[in-house]
C-alpha cells in the first residue's frame, strides 16, 4: 500500500491509497473529506502537530470496524448530524 501525497503528513494537503496498484482511494477512516466521499482525504488542521486542537479520536483496529455510508438527510425523520448520533448504537448493532 502506498499513500500518495502525504508527505509531512499536515493539515491542507490531500492523500489517496494506491492497493496492490490500484486506485487511488481516499483514506476509508479519513475525518476530513473536503472534496467529498471520493476526493482525497485530509488531515484535520492540529491533529498532526499534536497542538491539542483537535478532539481526541482513537479508532478501533481495522479488524473491528464496520464502514458504512448513510445520507443524513434521509436516516432519521429530522435528517441532522445531532438525531443521526443518537442512532449510532443502531449502527454499531448491525455489525
Amino acid at each position: 500500500m502506498v499513500a500518495r501525497g502525504c508527505r509531512g503528513r499536515r493539515g491542507g494537503r490531500g492523500y489517496r491509497y494506491v492497493i496492490d496498484g490500484q486506485g487511488p482511494f481516499p483514506d476509508p477512516r479519513s475525518r476530513w473529506q473536503p472534496g467529498g466521499v471520493h476526493g482525497p482525504s485530509h488531515i484535520v488542521p492540529g491533529e498532526a502537530s499534536g497542538s491539542g486542537d483537535a478532539v481526541a479520536f482513537s479508532p478501533k483496529p481495522m479488524q473491528e470496524a464496520v464502514i458504512y455510508e448513510l445520507h443524513v438527510g434521509t436516516f432519521t425523520p429530522a435528517g441532522t448530524y445531532d438525531a443521526a448520533s443518537g442512532r449510532l448504537q443502531y449502527l454499531a448493532d448491525l455489525a
